[in-house]
């Protein structure tokens, strides 16, 4: 059940980044963008944030570092792909890789853990 929710959330949430992305401001005089100006001013990670959703930490533990904070950012802090890139340090692209791969890794992890818990189960008894 938690796995459709996620995935049904996941789904909203890159539909509103597709639906976003030609929003982007483009470059003004100077050579400077409006985004490059405010990137300054944003802290880095999750520093300065409050949590918008559920502590899904427990299921990120087969992701790397990187993958682990794009979705903590993007489902824990409903931050939108430009945000998560500039408090990463990162491309849009790359965030949006880093939040597919722990897309598709999480349920992965998962039911590796659920065999494992099996396993050690039938060799009790």
């Amino acid at each position: 059940m938690f796995l459709w929710e996620l995935g049904a959330a996941i789904k909203t949430v890159r539909n509103e980044e597709i639906a976003a992305a030609g929003a982007i401001p483009g470059e003004r005089e100077g050579g400077q963008s409006a985004e490059a100006k405010k990137q300054k001013h944003w802290s880095k990670g999750t520093k300065g944030l409050v949590q918008k959703k559920a502590d899904l930490s427990r299921y990120m533990q087969g992701l790397t570092e990187k993958q682990q904070l794009a979705a903590s950012l993007n489902w824990e802090y409903g931050l939108g792909l430009t945000e998560i890139a500039s408090r990463m340090g990162i491309d849009r692209k790359t965030a949006a890789g880093h939040i597919d791969a722990a897309t598709r890794k999480i349920p992965q992890v998962l039911s590796s853990e659920k065999r494992k818990g099996q396993r050690a189960k039938n060799t009790s008894e």
